[in-house]
């Protein structure tokens, strides 16, 4: 027998069109989530091959940058090998520094750039000392090719040091023949200073010049009034006050004597003591190296070239008629010649240049002795040449013009 239906069983109902059962959407999301779980370890795998393959890139590199870092590193090494190596010439020492300066992004490159530029400079300056040392062999006189020499040989072993200075050894000894060089060439200057001044004098006082208009006596004797403790102290120190007090009377009186009118010429008289015998005090030459070799003044000796130039013919006129006075009366001809024109016997009592009335009696007549050149000279303001036709050279110029300024301001505002 049928039994009736339940009414609250549920009841099999056919789903509506358009709507999902709660099994199919579990399903659904079932597939769903394992799509995504799939997709996820496909995207995984791909972005970790994606770094993989940058890193191996990246290494790849970094391995080419150190590789050209390293060929980089041993070119330089090779390159400051040839450098440093003692065989290795000059010329191409300073071609590999360029070298080594082109080395893109290399730590040494900046300081391959300075020495480069620097042993270039040191090499040009080593060519131009042996021009010159070549051009001194064209000079006329042995001393002037003797100091053209000696100076080039200087500046050659001085680029030269520089070039060598990463030897120590080298350096130093190049060093050493530099200051002998030095040594040398301080002994040839002062040979040609004496030699120089002796020529002038000989050529110079071979005739004694007059002054082709006579100054009068009104102004000869306002020039002397003028010559006084006052006018000197403004180019003497303060420590020639006192040899000035006692002296300066005898050079009022020879310039009187030698009729100087003219405050530009006694201006430069008085400049040319200020720089010879700076403290106003009358010269006598000391022994020295341009003097003596063995003998008190042996170098003046008749059988040496600055002996002969000298006039000193007999044994021991070398010291005999050494230099004395304000501007160091020197040989026996010069010694003659002045006992003629002063009428002094300096030849037979030298130490008369010594005493200060004769003392200031020669300068004002070695100035007489030139005086048409160093006029002309003053005419024209030019003060070098006029200390050059005293000196022989242009040695204590500055001095010379310094003094000379101030003591013709001085005569002039007087």
């Amino acid at each position: 027998m049928t039994q009736p239906a339940d009414p609250a069983a549920p009841k099999n109902e056919v789903p509506k069109p358009g709507t999902v059962s709660y099994l199919d959407q579990i399903t659904k999301a079932a597939a769903v989530f394992g799509a995504l779980i799939a997709t996820g370890q496909a995207g995984t795998s791909w972005i970790s091959g994606y770094w993989t393959s940058q890193a191996e890139l990246h290494k790849k590199e970094k391995e080419l940058e150190l590789s050209q870092i390293k060929a980089r590193s041993d070119l330089a090494e090779s390159y400051i090998k040839l450098i440093i190596a003692k065989e290795t010439k000059d010329a191409d020492q300073v071609m590999l520094m360029g070298a080594l300066s082109e080395l893109k992004d290399h730590p040494l490159q900046e300081w391959a750039k300075k020495r480069f530029a620097e042993r270039q400079r040191n090499l040009d300056a080593f060519n131009r000392a042996q021009l010159a040392r070549s051009e001194a062999l064209e000079l006329k006189t042995d001393t002037e090719r003797r100091l053209a020499e000696l100076v080039a040989d200087i500046q050659a072993l001085s680029a030269e040091r520089e070039l060598r200075r990463e030897d120590v050894a080298e350096s130093n000894r190049l060093q050493a023949l530099i200051r002998a060089k030095q040594i040398d060439l301080e002994e040839a200057r002062g040979t040609l200073r004496v030699v120089t001044k002796v020529e002038t004098e000989i050529v110079a006082t071979s005739t004694v010049q007059t002054v082709t208009t006579p100054a009068s006596t009104d102004a000869i004797s306002a020039l002397e009034r003028k010559i006084n403790v006052e006018l000197l102290m403004t180019a003497f120190p303060e420590q020639a006050r006192q040899n000035i007090q006692a002296d300066v009377g005898f050079l009022a009186a020879a310039m009187k004597e030698a009729q100087i009118a003219d405050s530009r010429l006694a201006a430069a008289i008085i400049a040319t003591i200020a720089v010879e015998a700076p403290l106003f005090e009358r010269f006598e030459e000391p022994q020295s190296k341009f003097n003596t070799k063995e003998q008190p003044f042996d170098l003046y000796e008749s059988g040496t070239r600055v002996g002969a130039l000298l006039g000193n013919t007999q044994p021991g006129d070398g010291a005999r008629f050494k230099g004395r006075g304000y501007v160091g009366l020197t040989g026996r001809d010069n010694y003659r010649r002045t006992a003629a024109r002063l009428n002094t016997d300096t030849v037979s009592s030298p130490d008369l240049a010594k005493r200060p009335d004769v003392a200031a009696r020669i300068i004002c007549d070695f100035f007489l002795a030139r005086l048409s050149q160093i006029t002309a000279a003053l005419d024209r303001n030019d003060l070098l040449v006029a200390r050059r036709l005293v000196n022989g050279g242009s040695r204590g110029f500055d001095e010379f013009s310094n003094a000379y300024n101030k003591i013709l301001a001085k005569l002039n505002r007087v």
